[in-house]
């Protein structure tokens, strides 16, 4: 018997009510010749055609091939389409509808001999042959290509692609071959729809490109049983699509903001303008004026858009009333626009170029405002979050401090919502009542970046003082490169001894500083002018610190607002034996993945283990992975009732409840040490790690207070060892713990420690 190969590749299949066309989709499927091993995921909508009978039959034929997902009821060709995918385990993705299918035995090989030597590409693609009736609208204009997608008349001609090339068109589904990364798709873009393909191919796309390969090697039926094809009414099902565009388009708007800093922002935004200005010429051309009402409900954003389109269309008609229609046709004749059109530019850059200056101006002329030294604002991760030592601060202050005037900041609806309704100050960091608290504020707080959490354009003047409590102290390295920060994307934060007067500048560079610094400082980080950073030990302060230049007299030796909880829970009895799994952020995705599908491989060694000392492990994924694995690990548990995962937002309040915990590299590894109890350190990459995802900052071992495991064999034993002699290391995890968190300056009181020195410097009484 020849060995199983390793499955590398997953292939999508929805299908419903098909039965004239599965088949030769499902031929096309096992037909592939390859050198590793491949399955089809087949999401049968519960059809009743006879369908599923074909599919049940090639299952049972081809079993380690075809896996035969069926429906008891119809649940909608979105929703099929969205659980397949979340069902993908497998480092690469490729799809294939029911009614397709693919015409080249040696299409998967091609596609991942092309991914496994080009890692810069997330999707490969090539192109597709469509077989279309005479009926179908776009048959004459597809004519004139052969019936090939994709049309070079509107994705450029060149092969290798970034997301730009593609927001207007993109290669077919069929074609489709998706390096995966387990991104998690926004949950609204997973129902109440009908466009699957176009938001898994743009959030998948990220920076990376998209390759088409120059030859066909599947067919698109136009005309059948697809999505698009069952539609009563062409004009209603044209305002669907468009209003199914805006969903996709401004939740895709959002993920670049968050996760790809705003790469290719513009292109989305110019098709969510274009589709914008299609939807208002049909509820013009349609008499849909009551559309209107519902969409600035939706999206107001594209709302506001459809309106200023309107404005543009009373323009146009004015035009025709004015000069008649050859002449309006002549003011906006094409080849006399493309005349103008490097006149408008620069009408539009000059524009922008003013707009800019005024919103750079701002961070200037409001430092002129008289600031309140009472008035503290606080903001989370990205503007969005609501967690971490910032959290704990901000609740600390109210509760304790009523002289201090405390107010978060959010861009997060729902995060100013449940501030809200828990009468807790907050405001929307866009609003007016937030520029202007903004503006005032004497202090700002955060334990990311200034540049992540704070914006000028919403009030971050020159005349604001930022504290940074940071978000933990760990081995890996932050150490700057030359001026840059490792480990982020974060823009302006970096060093800025470009912009600074050093000691040893000569008089040229003491003239030329500070006219940079006037046009620079508003956009950088400015840790050499930083009010305070939180420094709960010397470690810290030696590779953090010291190495971001926080001048002596901003170094706060405090410890961590956030461990207040473990300190005050030191001597309390827990009942159940709970251990903590809390591995830290990849960068790398197959790394990430590999740690994911080797916790499901060794499930049954670990609940044998759980059985045997009566205890419950709880896995907790980094709060900042985006990469979606929720459905598979919670579907590979199912069936092990001590094995769960932590849906907890603030893990630090209940931390202390764990009898052990096993990490890797983070730093919640160094505040469970509070606890005394044990910590496993399982660093399955060890040996990789530096070279593939970022060096250390000091000896990682040495500075380790308990086990290193490479293995969940080695893992299970170091927990029973330490579930039956729990004061493993108690010597080693003591003197750790006092070199990172000193027991001077790190206790019960660290937030109102401070406090006292943050009004200290205030000169606050």
């Amino acid at each position: 018997m020849s060995e199983k190969k390793e499955i590398k590749v997953q292939v999508v299949c929805v299908t419903y009510n098909q039965k004239e066309y599965i088949k030769e989709a499902l031929d096309s499927f096992i037909m592939q010749k390859t050198n590793f091993g491949y399955e089809v995921l087949v999401g049968d909508d519960g059809s009743t055609d006879g369908t599923s009978e074909i599919v049940a039959e090639y299952a049972k034929k081809y079993p380690d091939i075809i896996k035969h997902i069926k429906r008891s009821s119809n649940i909608g060709a979105l929703e099929n389409f969205m659980d397949i995918c979340d069902r993908v385990t497998s480092k690469y993705a490729a799809f294939c509808d029911g009614d397709d299918f693919w015409t080249n035995e040696n299409k998967l090989q091609k596609q991942y001999d092309f991914m496994e030597s080009n890692n810069d590409v997330n999707i490969c693609a090539h192109k597709t042959k469509i077989q279309a009736d005479k009926e179908w609208s776009l048959y004459d204009y597809y004519a004139k290509q052969d019936f090939i997608q994709p049309n070079e008349d509107n994705i450029p001609s060149k092969n290798r692609l970034i997301l730009s090339d593609i927001v207007y068109e993109w290669p077919h589904t069929s074609s489709l071959f998706i390096r995966w990364n387990n991104i998690e798709i926004p949950a609204n873009l997973k129902t109440d729809g009908f466009i699957g393909d176009m938001p898994m191919i743009f959030l998948h796309m990220g920076q990376g490109h998209l390759y088409i390969l120059n030859e066909v090697m599947s067919v698109y039926r136009r005309g059948v049983s697809g999505v698009f094809n069952n539609k009563t009414s062409m004009d209603d099902h044209f305002l669907n699509t468009r209003l199914e565009y805006f969903k996709i388009l401004t939740t895709c708007i959002d993920y670049y903001i968050k996760h790809y800093d705003s790469f290719c922002i513009n292109k989305l935004q110019g098709r969510l303008w274009t589709e914008a200005k299609n939807y208002a010429n049909a509820i013009i051309e349609n008499d849909r004026w009551d559309l209107l009402t519902s969409l600035e409900k939706q999206y107001p954003e594209v709302y506001q858009m459809t309106k200023n389109l309107f404005y543009g269309f009373n323009i146009r008609l004015n035009q025709v009333n004015i000069l008649g229609k050859e002449n309006a046709d002549l003011l906006n004749n094409r080849k006399i626009l493309k005349i103008l059109n490097p006149f408008i530019s620069f009408i539009r850059n000059i524009k922008n170029i003013v707009f800019k200056m005024f919103r750079f101006s701002l961070y200037w002329w409001l430092a002129l405002i008289p600031k309140n030294k009472n008035l503290w604002v606080f903001s989370g991760f990205s503007k969005t979050s609501y967690m971490d030592n910032t959290q704990y601060f901000y609740e600390y202050i109210i509760k304790n401090h009523p002289e201090i005037k405390t107010v978060w900041l959010t861009m997060d609806d729902k995060v100013f919502e449940q501030l809200n309704e828990e009468k807790m100050p907050c405001y929307k960091m866009n609003s007016f009542a937030g520029f202007w608290t903004m503006v005032r504020a004497k202090l700002a707080v955060s334990d990311h970046f200034k540049m992540s959490d704070y914006t000028p354009r919403y009030g971050l003047n020159a005349g604001t003082k930022f504290v940074n409590l940071w978000h933990g102290v760990g081995p890996k390295s932050m150490i700057p490169i030359g001026n840059e920060l490792p480990n982020t994307t974060v823009p302006g934060a970096r060093l800025s001894s470009d912009i600074l007067i050093n000691n040893d500048d000569g008089i040229i560079n003491k003239i030329i500083k500070p006219v940079k610094y006037f046009f620079k400082a508003p956009f950088r980080e400015l840790f050499e002018e930083y009010y305070g950073m939180v420094c709960p030990g010397q470690p810290f302060r030696d590779i953090v610190a010291n190495p971001w230049k926080i001048p002596e007299n901003a170094q706060l030796a405090c410890g961590y607002p956030r461990n207040i909880t473990m300190y005050e829970n030191i001597e309390k009895e827990v009942t159940e034996y709970k251990i903590l799994y809390a591995p830290t952020y990849r960068w790398k995705p197959e790394t990430e993945q590999f740690m994911v599908k080797d916790f499901i491989k060794n499930l049954d060694k670990i609940n044998n283990l759980l059985e045997k000392i009566d205890a419950v492990m709880y896995l907790r994924l980094h709060p900042h992975t985006w990469r979606n694995y929720t459905s598979r690990i919670k579907n590979a548990i199912a069936v092990y009732p001590r094995i769960e995962v932590s849906d907890e937002k603030d893990i630090y309040a209940s931390l202390y409840e764990y009898s052990q915990i096993i990490t890797d590299y983070s730093s919640i590894g160094y505040d469970f040490l509070i606890t005394q109890k044990p910590v496993i350190y399982f660093a399955f990459d060890l040996d990789t790690f530096e070279k593939e995802e970022t060096t250390f900052n000091m000896p990682y071992k040495e500075n380790c207070a308990g086990d290193v495991t490479k293995t969940w064999e080695e893992t299970i034993f170091s927990i029973e060892e330490n579930y039956n002699n729990p004061d493993r290391h108690k010597e080693l995890k003591s003197k750790i713990l006092e070199k990172f968190f000193p027991s001077e300056y790190n206790n019960i009181n660290n937030s109102e420690r401070l406090t006292g020195i943050l009004k200290t410097k205030l000169k606050i009484k």
